[in-house]
């Protein structure tokens, strides 16, 4: 009974502390508002960066032009990727293949890429078997005045005993060959055409039997 009695003592105290917390929080706001309006009346009637609507749950805010963020009109723009193109080295097949190589020698501080040329290719082959048929041409048209000695090479003395008179590459030494290597693509591939094997035997049996039926004496 004393219990109860205490708790109904205590609650005119705890509804006038209520109050006067309610009281404060109420002067807090109205101090807010008067300060949101003297800053209005100081910058000449701006608009404050956020309006608060009719609704008091929901605040739309409102961008000033000077608070706009020039960041993303300045921002680089980041092109797309580009797309790489491999090479195409699939010289398979019976198809007609254009193909553009370069003849490399990959020797240390001798590097060098020589002219680069093309070819028609029909034959059915491998990468292994397209690199050593250019690089054994290559070494055979060496005596021929077809490429130039590169003015790198003229610190090697080696290299420039096979040099001659006109600054053309006649050879290379033995150990040497070893530093060659083909680069090539295939740049288009061209249907080839048909043999024509059956039409020029008939054209060949009709000039045997034109001659067997030619009267005797002509």
């Amino acid at each position: 009974m004393l219990q109860l009695l205490g708790q109904m003592m205590k609650l005119p105290f705890e509804a006038f502390v209520y109050s006067v917390g309610m009281l404060a929080k109420t002067m807090q706001g109205i101090q807010q508002i008067a300060y949101q309006g003297i800053d209005m009346l100081s910058d000449g009637g701006r608009q404050s960066l956020v309006e608060t609507s009719r609704d008091q749950d929901h605040v739309t805010p409102i961008v000033n032009e000077n608070t706009i963020d020039t960041g993303a009109e300045t921002a680089p723009q980041t092109s797309p990727k580009e797309d790489i193109r491999m090479a195409d080295k699939n010289l398979s097949g019976e198809d007609l293949k254009l193909v553009r190589y370069k003849i490399l020698f990959i020797k240390r501080d001798y590097e060098h890429a020589f002219n680069e040329q093309e070819e028609l290719v029909y034959d059915n082959m491998t990468e292994g078997a397209f690199a050593a048929w250019k690089i054994g041409e290559f070494i055979q048209a060496l005596g021929a005045k077809k490429y130039k000695y590169p003015d790198k090479w003229e610190k090697s003395t080696e290299l420039k005993k096979h040099k001659d008179a006109g600054g053309y590459l006649t050879g290379l030494p033995e150990d040497d060959k070893k530093y060659l290597r083909v680069y090539f693509e295939v740049l288009e591939r061209y249907p080839r055409e048909p043999l024509r094997y059956q039409e020029e035997q008939l054209d060949i049996l009709r000039g045997i039997r034109d001659t067997l039926t030619r009267p005797t004496g002509s």
